[in-house]
């Protein structure tokens, strides 16, 4: 697979940033699509925080479950 890097528009033009990962190639809010991120080269992630009832910090987008 290539990388946004060897696309000379990736490099002039634009900051690429995963949308919860690479939902795309791997399970979206999952260490693996960030990993997979970050093997592509992209300049960042994107991802939702949430907080549950007990305080705990948990990666996940649906704020209705």
């Amino acid at each position: 697979m290539k990388t946004f890097e060897s696309n000379s528009v990736y490099n002039k033009n634009f900051t690429v940033f995963g949308h919860r990962g690479v939902p795309k190639l791997v399970l979206e809010n999952t260490l693996g699509s960030f990993k997979k991120a970050i093997e592509l080269k992209y300049h960042g992630i994107e991802l939702d925080v949430v907080m549950t009832r007990d305080n705990a910090l948990i990666v996940h987008h649906d704020l209705d479950i």
